[in-house]
């Protein structure tokens, strides 16, 4: 199946005093989800950082994550898919993917409308990227699952015509859920089992160049996002 073209879109002009990171309230039901959006000059695309965990803009981890991927170039909106005093919402990927669709929305409303998007599903948010990215294809130029039993994501596998990234980590994840989950997809993919480096920020930066790599493996519409 032929690499998808939709990273090939138009840089998007921003002016570049919106690449500081600042908070966001997306609305979600009668709540809002908080986050954070970071654009910087002429990005390439937006990666849509869906964090499991809350208060995503204040986990030196996951800001080192986003600021690596703003270093190559791409926009940044990190999003809380739970919200605080929540239990068992994250073992719920079909919940957290409303809550991803919820932030792609929200998207095109702001000032990053109409950049190709890139789904990162962290932890427990990982199959939730993969669900959303199945239902809605639009505008997609790659998933990465980043986290555990990427299979529950099930038959919408099949369904993901994005480039499709699965990242485990070694000794914690169940590699053979990684495994499974590949056999399922059809579109370009691919599995990176990392090393923890037993710093959560060495582990960010890591993972932000594998993702990078991957965008620049994948042909050349992927090719421009990295």
């Amino acid at each position: 199946m032929p690499v998808r073209n939709e990273l090939r879109t138009a840089a998007v002009p921003v002016p570049s005093t919106l690449s500081e990171e600042r908070p966001v309230a997306i609305p979600y039901q009668d709540r809002f989800l908080t986050g954070s959006l970071a654009v910087p000059h002429s990005p390439r695309a937006v990666v849509v950082i869906a964090n499991p965990r809350g208060y995503a803009r204040h986990v030196p981890a996951l800001r080192a994550l986003a600021g690596e991927l703003r270093g190559a170039g791409l926009a940044t909106l990190m999003v809380d898919v739970v919200l605080p005093n929540e239990e068992g919402v994250a073992a719920r990927p079909e919940l957290l993917a409303a809550r991803l669709d919820a932030a792609r929305n929200w998207l095109e409303t702001s000032r990053a409308n109409g950049l190709p998007l890139v789904l990162l599903g962290m932890g427990m948010a990982a199959p939730a990227a993969l669900l959303s990215a199945a239902a809605r294809p639009s505008h997609i130029g790659a998933v990465v699952a980043c986290g555990p039993r990427p299979d529950s994501a099930g038959i919408a596998l099949k369904m993901v015509s994005a480039p499709a990234l699965l990242i485990a980590h070694s000794p914690f994840d169940d590699i053979d859920s990684h495994r499974r989950a590949l056999g399922q997809l059809e579109a370009p993919h691919d599995l990176i089992v990392l090393h923890d480096p037993g710093d959560p920020i060495a582990a960010a930066v890591d993972i932000a160049q594998t993702i990078r790599g991957f965008l620049t493996l994948f042909g050349s519409s992927a090719r421009n996002a990295a």
